[in-house]
């Protein structure tokens, strides 16, 4: 289910969205990692219009996405790159958290936004858990709890 949220800093975020396919054009090399980061909405929850910089200042902050692709080393190596990955492997399709502003940016082939940060930055995959359900201008969205996976 892709929606909004409410961050804990009160900036309502829309989930990034992933059909399976990499439409980005952007293969990581190493251990890097391509994120479809989730975007901040324009409109609020009142039906204010925010300018385009407050939502870029939110979408830069953002601290939650999807892997779109992986490097061929990507979670191979702990973070200390000495001793290898243990358990499950993050995967394309799985939704993160990471460090705030990680990454650098890139617009896709298909002229969205990502973000092409180290897997060390990652810091959880993230499970949805909806809470409750709202009308975020005329859109119904869910507020969701963070659970690591």
């Amino acid at each position: 289910m892709n929606g909004i949220y409410r961050t804990p800093q009160g900036a309502d975020m829309q989930m990034a969205e992933y059909d399976g396919t990499n439409m980005s054009g952007l293969q990581p090399v190493c251990d890097r990692v391509v994120v479809k980061v989730d975007s901040a909405v324009s409109l609020s929850t009142g039906g204010i219009h925010f300018v385009d910089e407050h939502a870029e200042r939110a979408t830069l902050s953002a601290t939650y996405g999807v892997i779109v692709a992986l490097g061929p080393t990507a979670f191979v190596w702990d973070t200390d790159r000495v001793h290898r990955w243990e358990g499950a492997r993050p995967a394309a399709g799985d939704r993160i958290c990471f460090q705030k502003y990680a990454g650098m940016e890139q617009i896709g082939a298909d002229g969205q936004m990502y973000r092409i940060m180290q897997d060390k930055v990652v810091g959880a995959t993230v499970a949805r858990v909806v809470h409750e359900v709202m009308d975020v201008g005329g859109i119904t969205a869910g507020t969701f709890e963070e659970q690591a996976a």
